[in-house]
């Protein structure tokens, strides 16, 4: 049965807490056992500063509404000075204790407090120091408040079975330096100053700085990722202060998102974001005073430049404005070293950063058509031709040409080509024409012609004016040959007698 309980007071977001007390009876029945159940409603939020979650407990009626409270968004009047509020604070109503008026809440932070912490409340405008009604309060995470309808911490100062509870915890500040050592003698005396500590993580990599309590750094410190991607500078007495002076416990540069591009230049490499929080855990940050400026060094890869890059330098994303600002940029020197493919900037705001490059104008893709040359420039019917150009690309950027031929302005063919600036290309049309006469070719405003001719007749008058010739040849040389030899190879008296 007891089980069944538990398991409905987890449902409905009750935690249920039995507590056993024995009352034995001496009769004829044997010993009772009576049980004492408390049903303690619970809640928990995400703290405004981001420490993680504050879980509430009451003692008696029901936790509604509980939120967390920015000590932004209160008012800044009144507001109790010397003291910060590292888990923000809180607001939630307790109902349904008419039958219990004084409530005890607990409340159980992400972290500890330390000692001495105090409660504080804003009612209606007003800030009330509720510490005299803390309880638990030695140091860890557990605080507890006895709170009681209509009383001090009620909102509503009205007994009306609700509690209204809008407040937090509160730590002290560290403290001015005070002034020790003897008097008489006139002399100032030593002084003991309270230091805090600030976490500079720089793309994972920490370094630890220690400030006075006024925020400024007791020694100069750089701090450094692994790989020398990114640096800060800050000089000894640099004082580095979040709003109302409040020294923050962590300052962190890390890759940000993609602000748009800005116009006529390019982002080289990566986007860093420079925040200060004042909680070393919290994720909330806050606006920051750097005085004198930190410095910014990021390194950039050279092949990541534009062949167009005219200047680069650091800039900055004014997300106000939306535009990107540049900054006073120079080298990067360490060590009395100039090191490569490294700028640095002066910074004393938290935003994104960049390297950008500035972009030369480009000149567009021109092509320029030269030397048509057309060949055979005489032909016969449905002999082959061709007709050839070249093309150059005299700009700034690739680009494509289109290329038309047209023959007696009538278009024969095109081609599509693609250069890239200061090169060139020969381009080839071939082409057949049945039409006898002459022809005139257009190739992106280059002109010129080509003839097709007539065919020969059916007589082959070249094969009857040789034949002829030939026998012409062979009757002068019957005629002629024959006395030539008679002439000078006269016959012998054997030869005449057979010839006679």
């Amino acid at each position: 049965m007891n089980i069944a309980r538990l398991l409905l007071a987890i449902t409905l977001g009750l935690l249920v807490m039995i507590s056993l007390s024995p009352a034995v009876q001496a009769d004829d029945d044997g010993t009772e056992v009576q049980l004492k159940v408390e049903i303690l409603s619970s809640r928990f939020v995400p703290t405004a500063t981001g420490t993680g979650n504050a879980t509430f407990t009451a003692d008696c009626g029901t936790i509604t509404g509980l939120s967390a409270v920015a000590e932004g968004t209160l008012p800044a009047a009144g507001k109790p000075a010397g003291v910060n509020f590292p888990h923000g604070l809180f607001s939630c109503d307790i109902t349904n204790i008419t039958a219990c008026p004084t409530v005890t809440l607990t409340i159980e932070l992400p972290s500890a407090v330390p000692v001495g912490t105090t409660y504080w409340k804003c009612q209606g405008g007003t800030w009330v120091d509720c510490t005299s009604l803390l309880g638990d309060n030695d140091g860890d995470n557990i605080l507890t408040l006895t709170l009681t309808d209509g009383g001090l911490g009620d909102s509503d100062g009205a007994a009306d079975g609700t509690i209204v509870d809008p407040g937090g915890p509160a730590v002290a500040a560290a403290a001015p330096p005070v002034p020790s050592g003897g008097g008489g003698g006139g002399g100032a005396g030593a002084v003991t100053t309270t230091s805090a500590t600030i976490a500079i993580n720089v793309l994972g990599a920490i370094t630890t700085a220690t400030t006075s309590y006024s925020g400024e750094l007791l020694a100069a410190v750089t701090a450094t990722d692994g790989n020398n991607i990114a640096t800060l500078e800050f000089d000894k007495g640099t004082t580095i202060v979040c709003a109302e002076n409040i020294v923050p416990r962590r300052i962190e540069l890390k890759l940000a998102g993609s602000p748009p591009p800005p116009a006529n230049a390019t982002v080289v490499g990566p986007i860093y974001e420079l925040n200060a929080y004042i909680y070393e855990y919290g994720s909330n940050s806050c606006p920051v005073n750097i005085s004198p400026t930190a410095r910014l060094a990021l390194s950039y890869d050279p092949e990541n430049l534009p062949e167009n890059a005219s200047a680069i330098f650091i800039a900055y994303y004014d997300e106000a404005a939306g535009r990107w600002v540049q900054m006073e940029t120079a080298g990067y020197v360490a060590g009395g070293v100039a090191v490569p493919n490294t700028l640095t900037s002066h910074v004393g705001h938290f935003t994104p950063f960049a390297i950008l490059a500035n972009l030369a104008e480009v000149a567009p893709a021109k092509f320029e058509t030269t030397n048509l040359t057309i060949s055979p420039a005489q032909a016969r019917q449905n002999q082959e031709i061709t007709i050839s150009i070249y093309v150059t690309n005299s700009g700034g950027t690739t680009g494509e040409h289109n290329i038309e031929l047209k023959v007696d302005g009538i278009s024969k063919a095109t081609r599509q080509i693609t250069l890239a600036p200061e090169t060139s290309q020969g381009v080839n049309f071939t082409i057949t024409e049945e039409t006898v006469g002459k022809h005139q070719v257009e190739v992106v405003g280059l002109v010129g012609e080509f003839e097709i001719t007539e065919p020969p007749s059916g007589i082959i008058w070249w094969l009857i004016g040789g034949t002829l010739a030939i026998a012409v040849l062979l009757a002068v040389w019957l005629t002629w040959g024959r006395r030539w030899l008679r002439d000078h190879h006269p016959r012998s008296p054997k030869q005449a007698k057979a010839a006679s």
